[in-house]
């Protein structure tokens, strides 16, 4: 194969988007849950509430956990830091890794936009900026009742599975996710 008919092939290959999501929850106020503790019950979720973001979407207002894609150059672990930083002002620390969730969309083109979510525990630190991304028209703290009953506004499906996953106790160690680099190449 030439050069030329080389560089076609490569350039026409396939990449999913690798994106980013941390969900947060934290204990509301006069309840007394430890919300990184491994399977919570019934009576634990309803003290629960979860950091979520409003975005205008494609004319639309929808909600999503703190949410981006992984920018050239940067680690899965720190793309999940900024992105929730950026979209909700909100510093965190991640707790654990929940897993990888792989969301196919139609394209109208014939070739699906295919996303693979890198999805994390954190623990809320400090809420330290009130300036958000762009696209974002609020951070705000829902509960699942809450999460559950908007599921028409939800971005993705992604939502409720990450945290069905989180309330069912899966989580992995940080660990699990070993990045390499092979050096400067361009």
């Amino acid at each position: 194969m030439d050069h030329e008919s080389q560089s076609a092939s490569v350039d026409d290959r396939w990449y999913p988007h690798a994106t980013v999501a941390c969900i947060v929850p934290r204990c509301r106020k006069g309840m007394a849950v430890d919300p990184f503790a491994g399977t919570l019950g019934a009576d634990d979720m309803a003290a629960l509430e979860f950091l979520m973001v409003e975005e205008g979407i494609e004319g639309r207002s929808v909600f999503n956990q703190p949410a981006g894609h992984v920018e050239y150059g940067e680690t899965i672990e720190a793309a999940a830091i900024r992105e929730t930083l950026e979209e909700t002002g909100w510093q965190v620390r991640l707790n654990s890794f929940l897993g990888i969730y792989v969301l196919r969309i139609p394209d109208n083109s014939g070739q699906d936009r295919v996303y693979h979510r890198y999805c994390f525990l954190a623990e809320p630190l400090a809420q330290i900026t009130n300036d958000l991304d762009d696209a974002i028209i609020r951070a705000l703290w829902l509960d699942h009742a809450a999460l559950a009953a908007s599921s028409d506004r939800h971005r993705s499906p992604l939502i409720m599975a990450c945290i069905n996953d989180y309330l069912a106790g899966r989580r992995y160690p940080l660990a699990l996710i070993q990045e390499y680099s092979t050096g400067d190449r361009p």
